[in-house]
């Protein structure tokens, strides 16, 4: 119980977990404690065990094991308050191995190794009193005697706080009464004896007094003599060789009564998991032996559930000694698999564990009755049923390789004059003997010719029993119709894209271009064939001739302005074949003569275009549309929020915009020709120099978000 060590997470510290060792089964149990280090006591109670009462992670304790219990006493671990893991304790433990429960039987719990609480108190020598005790002691020697718990040495306190070192002590503590006697030795060190030569000491004194006390003795019990043997002391740094012994009957003799036979201890009641029988050992080499079966002899096997008792009889002095055992046989979970599967690569296993309401972990750490397997390897589960058997079962997945070929692209011939076709699989090849071919039209050949169109599958088996398959579509080939179109023209200067794509066809111009498509832009004759996939012909031409240019004319625009409203119109078109009117304000019209009227007053940048097939040109009308009655033609700035300043300027302007940022300026003249123009500016405040214009009236057109535009009109000047 507890030592030094490591947990399950590899933290080192100081343990209190408690562990079995099943000699039958050979396998450990953990009965009790955490998983946790340095962990501090549990109290409760004195003299009352509950699932919840526990020692503390304490090391170097003595323990012994009478009477179906454990006991621990003192050793070295972490007293109530402390954080430190080396402290001297004093408390008497028993561990019931049949409730699985610890109870604090005696000792103090409040106090630290520095407390006088942990100091001995020895009373009278071979009394036995409730308020003996020995200090706190780590490293002692400890044997069971007459159904007493024999201590002795170590290091620990004495009955004062100088008194602390290696000890020489012998105590006796009598589970019946929970009280300790103290049986010999002195409360404090002494000088040490001095030993004579030789590889052994045998002495028959009563104890070793005068030597230094041990750490970590070897007591043992023959024929009412207690005996020790070694151990170490940090006094002086040596290691004992001296067999000692005491006549402990000398001066206990109540605990030394009458022999009570032989010692029996068969194992606790046990259960069994999948075994078939089960051996049980009445030990006491060359005594007497009678079982509940009539069995004599010292081991029993045993087959079936039951009750199973023996009796041992001592053959010098007679006396009998009898323990009893409770054996249940467990069926274990069936196994549900072993060995080796071969799947194919690409199949999905299902591995079951059966054995329906078990408890499952697998090797990938599933918990489940089933898993999926998709890949090699070695898979395990252990499987646990209701009886708390665990049996594992593992198997190895070996995937197999399929035969992965390809009968290539779809392919096929030009009917009616081609084919056939020769359909193969492009691998493995025809050197893999023993693989099994199976074509859609019957055949088992490495390959097939196809003279109809349609669809073929291939299906491959290997020697491993796994198979692949592939489908090829064979298409006959008819000629599709291919034309370059009828002869045209172009403007000069203009550029005409030739041909037509179809997937997989190769094509070859007349200027040896194999493009699918070829771009002119001078006139002459283009020829073009065209190869099918499957070989199939076909060729076509064009010719391609220039267009004569002149350039369009619009001349005599007048505009009459009455309000908002302006009509528009001109005298002569001259090689002009459309044309159409853009009114500044986002509206046109397609109409020679349109009449149109402006939401609101202002200047806009009016512009007609015009073209003919090869030629197009475009004249700018600046339209001015002022208010009678203020005489000004700004598009309400003020009411956008836009302030223009100064105006007049001799050169620098600026504009602001209170509610919504400026996008773009464009300065025009009273001609309508565009002076400047400024993008990206996205901001609410923008300066412009204008110093470089000439003096005059210029337009000025501000662009904000959603390509709303506001007007406004400057005046330049010179100082």
């Amino acid at each position: 119980m507890g030592g030094k060590g490591y947990n399950e997470t590899g933290q080192f510290g100081v343990l209190n977990d408690l562990w079995e060792y099943d000699l039958q089964i050979g396998q450990w149990r953990w009965l009790h404690g955490n998983k946790l280090i340095n962990q501090n006591s549990v109290f409760g109670t004195i003299g009352v065990g509950t699932a919840s009462t526990r020692p503390d992670a304490r090391l170097s304790a003595p323990c012994w094991v009478l009477g179906g219990k454990l006991y621990t006493f003192s050793g070295r671990g972490r007293s109530p308050g402390s954080t430190s893991d080396n402290n001297l304790l004093n408390e008497m433990w028993a561990y019931d191995i049949a409730t699985n429960i610890w109870t604090l039987l005696k000792g103090y719990i409040n106090t630290n190794e520095y407390d006088g609480y942990t100091y001995a108190s020895y009373g009278v020598k071979g009394v036995e009193n409730p308020n003996n005790r020995p200090g706190g002691i780590g490293e002692a020697g400890a044997t069971v005697f007459n159904g007493r718990l024999i201590l002795f040495g170590g290091y620990g306190r004495g009955q004062c706080g100088s008194c602390g070192g290696s000890k020489n002590n012998i105590w006796s503590y009598n589970p019946a009464t929970n009280n300790w006697t103290f049986v010999e030795g002195s409360a404090d060190n002494t000088a040490p004896l001095n030993f004579p030569d030789g590889p052994y000491t045998f002495t028959t004194a009563p104890v070793p007094s005068g030597s230094y006390g041990a750490h970590n003795p070897r007591l043992w019990v023959f024929r009412d003599k207690l005996y020790m043997i070694g151990g170490t002391t940090t006094e002086s740094y040596r290691s004992f060789r001296n067999i000692w012994r005491f006549d402990i009957c000398q001066l206990m003799p109540g605990i030394c009564g009458p022999a009570t036979g032989p010692a029996v201890s068969l194992p606790r009641d046990t259960s069994i998991c999948g075994v078939n029988v089960f051996t049980l050992d009445a030990g006491n080499p060359g005594a007497k032996y009678l079982w509940s079966t009539s069995d004599t002899s010292q081991e029993l096997d045993v087959t079936q559930s039951g009750q199973y008792w023996v009796e041992v009889t001592d053959p010098v002095t007679n006396q009998s000694a009898r323990d009893t055992i409770n054996i249940q046989f467990l069926a274990a979970p069936v196994l549900p698999f072993a060995g080796v599967l071969a799947p194919c690569e690409g199949e999905v296993l299902s591995l079951n564990a059966q054995n329906p309401g078990a408890t499952y972990q697998w090797s990938n750490g599933s918990t489940g009755q089933q898993i999926t397997v998709n890949t090699s390897g070695i898979y395990s589960v252990e499987i646990s049923n209701g009886s708390m058997c665990t049996v594992s079962a593992s198997l190895a997945v070996n995937y197999m390789p399929k035969p992965v070929f390809s009968l290539g692209n779809d392919t096929g011939f030009c009917a009616p004059w081609g084919g056939p076709v020769t359909l193969r699989p492009l691998s493995p090849g025809p050197n893999y003997s023993n693989h099994l071919y199976q074509w859609s039209n019957g055949s088992t050949d490495y390959l097939i010719s196809a003279s109809q169109e349609g669809t073929y599958h291939l299906k491959i088996n290997n020697a491993f029993g796994c198979s692949f398959s592939d489908t090829i579509q064979v298409t006959a080939d008819t000629a599709i119709a291919f034309s370059l179109g009828a002869d045209t023209a172009i403007c000069p200067g203009d550029s005409l894209v030739l041909g037509t794509y179809h997937p997989g066809y190769s094509y070859t111009w007349g200027s040896g271009s194999q493009d699918a498509t070829i771009v002119v832009t001078q006139p002459g004759t283009y020829e073009c064939s065209m190869m099918s996939p499957y070989g199939c012909y076909h060729f076509s031409s064009i010719y391609v001739g220039h267009l004569a240019t002149q350039q369009p004319v619009v001349s005599g625009i007048q505009t009459v302005k009455n309000g908002k409203t302006v009509s528009f119109s001109f005298q002569n078109l001259t090689h002009v074949d459309s044309l159409y009117w853009d009114f500044g304000d986002g509206n046109t019209s397609n109409d020679h003569s349109p009449v149109h009227t402006y939401a609101q007053y202002g200047v806009y940048p009016a512009k007609l275009y015009f073209k003919n097939q090869c030629l197009h040109d475009s004249i700018s009308i600046p339209v001015e549309l002022t208010d009678t009655s203020t005489g000004i033609a700004q598009n309400n700035l003020l009411q956008a929020g836009i302030v223009l300043y100064p105006n007049p300027t001799s050169g620098n302007i600026s504009i602001q915009s209170k509610y919504q940022p400026i996008l773009s300026i464009k300065v025009r003249n009273a001609i309508g020709q565009e002076l400047l123009f400024r993008d990206k500016i996205n901001a609410r405040e923008f300066h412009q120099n204008l110093e470089y214009l000439v003096d005059g009236v210029y337009f000025i057109i501000i662009e904000t978000p959603q390509q709303q535009y506001y007007y406004g009109r400057i005046v330049k000047y010179s100082r």
